[in-house]
């Protein structure tokens, strides 16, 4: 899907645009939260602070009933774009040394 090409890039307004339209379109949320997914992982050296704080936006998305559920990934989006890759030469010299 063409808005969940813009997940990857490290513009926080642009991500957090990208899951508004695909909530707008009213997909199926799977897809969405395996991108959001792949994107967290990017981040291997701060404990998988980003995979730990999408877990915990997946888990409210997927307990609310409410309308504005969506803002739950919205969120998880933001925060991703702005905070994936950031830390990721501790995982890199960890795994040199072994």
């Amino acid at each position: 899907m063409r808005t969940l090409a813009l997940l990857p890039l490290l513009d926080e307004g642009l991500a957090t645009a990208a899951v508004c339209a695909y909530a707008a379109l009213d997909a199926p949320p799977a897809a969405l939260i395996d991108r959001l997914t792949a994107a967290a992982c990017t981040d291997d050296g701060t404990l998988l602070h980003n995979f730990k704080h999408l877990n915990s936006m997946v888990v409210q998305f997927e307990r609310s009933p409410l309308p504005d559920r969506w803002d739950f990934l919205a969120q998880a989006a933001r925060f991703l774009a702005w905070y994936r890759g950031v830390s990721t030469s501790v995982h890199q010299r960890a795994t040199a040394a072994r």
